[in-house]
């Protein structure tokens, strides 16, 4: 909520842009919602993205390095 108040962008629109989801359910419900879906498609895009690149990172602290 403090994020879609920050930046002046329907809470929805928000919601969707970051919430764990498949990419492509993710824009077909912003279609559906009349929102914004090339933001929350390049949101869900970013978000996979520093997953992809934190991940490993994160795994070897938590496990440790072999």
């Amino acid at each position: 909520w403090i994020v879609a108040e920050l930046v002046h962008i329907p809470f929805g629109q928000a919601m969707l842009a970051y919430a764990p989801g498949g990419l492509e359910v993710m824009t077909l419900l912003a279609f559906m919602l009349d929102l914004d879906p090339a933001f929350v498609a390049a949101h869900q895009i970013a978000r996979f993205t520093a997953m992809i690149l934190v991940l490993p990172f994160v795994t070897a602290l938590v496990l440790g390095k072999k």
